[in-house]
C-alpha cells in the first residue's frame, strides 16, 4: 500500500466532492502501518468532509498537531469523540493563551479548548519538542529553528506565557512539520500520480 494522503479541511473546495471549505488545515494519512490525522481545522468541516471523502475518523491511530492555533486544533474534540482514546502529539507550547490585534481589533487565536477536557474525551498528550516517530516512517520534526533573515514572525501575533511575560512577537517556537519516509525508487509513479489526478480536476 503506497501512503496517501487526503485534505479534509483547508480554505478552498472544489466539485463536486460536497465538502465544505474553512479557514485551517486537516490532512488524514494513510500508511501500510495505521492512519494518522495532522491538524484538525477549526471543527466546522471535519467530520462531515471525512465523511464525504470516505475516510473514518475512528480508524486513526495517532494525532499531529503542527502548533497551537485555532484553525489547526479546533476540530479536536470532535474528532476525539469518533477516535476514543489515541495518542496526540505536539510542542508543550500548543497550550499556550495567544492573541492578534492589528492596533485597533483584538482576536484570541490559541487552542480553544483546555488539556484537560480533551483528556477527558481521550487525549493522550504527547509533548515534543525534539524529531520523534508516531508510526512506522512518519516523523515530526520537533521544533524549528528559524535563523534566516526571511523567516520573520508576524508582529500582529503575541504569545502570552503563564506566569512570564508577553511575547510580541510570537516566535512561534512550538510550529513543527510532518515528515515520511517514501522509497525513492517509487518516487517518478507517485509524482506521476500527482499529476494525473490534477490533471482530471
Amino acid at each position: 500500500m503506497q501512503t496517501k494522503l487526503t485534505i479534509l479541511c483547508e480554505n478552498s473546495v472544489s466539485h463536486p466532492f460536497g465538502v465544505v471549505g474553512e479557514h485551517g488545515f486537516a490532512c488524514f494519512i494513510e500508511t501500510e502501518a495505521g492512519n494518522v490525522l495532522f491538524d484538525t481545522g477549526q471543527g466546522m468541516g471535519i467530520c462531515g468532509n471525512a465523511a464525504r471523502l470516505g475516510k473514518n475518523l475512528a480508524s486513526i491511530q495517532a494525532i499531529a498537531i503542527s502548533h497551537g492555533h485555532y484553525d489547526h486544533t479546533g476540530g479536536l474534540p470532535q474528532v476525539l469523540e469518533q477516535t476514543g482514546p489515541v495518542p496526540v502529539y505536539g510542542h508543550p507550547d500548543i497550550f499556550a493563551s495567544r492573541t492578534w490585534s492589528d492596533g485597533t481589533t483584538t482576536r484570541y487565536i490559541g487552542m480553544r479548548h483546555r488539556r484537560e477536557y480533551l483528556e477527558s474525551l481521550g487525549a493522550q498528550f504527547h509533548l515534543i519538542r525534539n524529531p520523534v516517530e508516531i508510526s512506522d516512517r512518519v516523523h515530526l520534526t520537533g521544533e524549528i529553528a528559524r535563523n534566516n533573515h526571511f523567516e520573520k514572525p508576524d508582529p500582529n501575533m503575541t504569545l502570552h506565557p503563564q506566569g512570564a511575560a508577553a511575547l510580541c512577537p510570537d516566535p512561534i517556537a512550538d510550529d513543527l512539520s510532518l515528515v515520511w519516509d517514501v522509497d525513492l525508487d517509487q518516487l517518478p509513479s507517485q509524482i506521476a500520480e500527482i499529476r494525473y489526478r490534477i490533471a482530471i480536476q
